[in-house]
């Protein structure tokens, strides 16, 4: 979720320990706190830098922090996820499969230079296709050209990533992924189309793999996007009205985004986003006091007893749980397509502290 970069920090202190053995770059991070909430300064009992009185203890502090904060982040997605499933009904299955059938009859007629098949949205979503695979098929030995583009709402498509591949003929031949492998379907409040192009010498012909399984049940991903396939002179023009993927296959997950949920209605002045500032400051907080007591320079770090981070350890994680279920019960799952409201109750506690 990138709303929950730089969420929390770790201090906000200038001394002598905050700054030895960091580059310029670490002390800018050590201090970078979108809500304000700093980990050795808003959790009282917790471990902070104040009581660190060996300079050389600094940088194991600042290690173990910066790990603690990282992964508070990722156990917060994955538990507020849960959350959420937990308490309304899935809307959608997430898809596990091909798009762009592996089987094929015959040659397609090629009367353009670019082949493509064109992924389409089905609704305004908060559905993404993460791409683990891909691969293409023709009827000769070349070397193909092989981009994906991305278009915003009406837009112009463009290049996200360009690659070329060595094909066998009547051989599905993998090729190369982009560095970013997640597709939204959505952005800005605009769905997103994509492009699976590519280009080789004049008699090289995609086979005619289909798009689809054309059977009374339809697609599993017909939830969440269409396919098309289709032949253009221009990159710029590209519009699919046929149902052959064009040689194309593609290894994906398609599903419910629900960090883009949550995102969606994260502002710095609003009550989502002060609740996930404290859950990620005290998850922070219980797992920099499990890499401390799993440490055996704990002496070095803090003159507090086991006994007593224990018991803050325990506390901290409580206090995240509650935040954790506030969130459940506040997150607005009608401003999105991932969940079915059911019949709701009502949280009753303080979580903005």
């Amino acid at each position: 979720m990138e709303c929950l970069e730089n969420l929390i920090g770790i201090t906000a202190t200038d001394c002598l320990c905050t700054l030895d053995g960091l580059s310029e770059v670490e002390k800018i991070e050590v201090k970078k706190s979108v809500s304000g909430l700093y980990l050795d300064r808003d959790l009282p009992g917790g471990v902070n830098i104040s009581e660190i009185k060996t300079l050389d203890a600094c940088g194991l502090y600042f290690r173990l922090a910066k790990e603690a904060i990282t992964s508070a982040q990722k156990r917060f997605e994955g538990d507020i996820e849960i959350a959420l499933s937990d308490k309304y009904k899935n809307q959608k299955t997430t898809f596990r499969g091909e798009l762009g059938r592996m089987t094929f009859a015959s040659v397609l007629n090629k009367t353009k230079y670019f082949q493509f098949m064109q992924i389409v949205p089905n609704q305004l979503s908060d559905g993404i296709i993460k791409l683990y695979g891909g691969r293409i098929i023709v009827n000769e030995n070349d070397t193909l050209s092989v981009y994906i583009l991305a278009q915003k709402g009406d837009g112009v498509p463009q290049v996200i990533h360009t690659t070329t591949v060595e094909v066998l003929a009547n051989k599905f031949t993998g090729f190369t992924l982009p560095e970013t492998t997640e597709f939204p379907l959505t952005i800005d409040g605009q769905k997103m189309y994509y492009y699976f192009v590519w280009e080789g010498s004049a008699g090289t012909k995609a086979r005619d793999n289909g798009v689809s399984c054309n059977c009374s049940g339809g697609n599993a991903y017909d939830s969440y996007v269409s396919l098309k396939g289709g032949e253009s002179d221009n990159l710029n023009e590209l519009s699919g009205g046929d149902n052959f993927a064009h040689g194309f296959s593609l290894d994906v997950e398609i599903k419910c985004d629900t960090g883009r949920l949550i995102c969606r209605e994260f502002d710095s002045q609003n009550k989502i986003a002060v609740a996930s500032a404290w859950a990620n400051l005290y998850k922070a907080g219980e797992l920099l006091i499990e890499k401390v007591l799993s440490s055996s320079e704990i002496s070095r770090i803090t003159l507090m007893n086991r006994d007593y981070l224990y018991g803050k350890r325990n506390h901290f994680r409580a206090e995240y749980e509650k935040r954790i279920l506030y969130l459940s019960y506040e997150i607005d799952v009608t401003k999105g397509d991932c969940f079915i409201c059911q019949n709701r109750d009502f949280f009753v506690g303080n979580v903005f502290g």
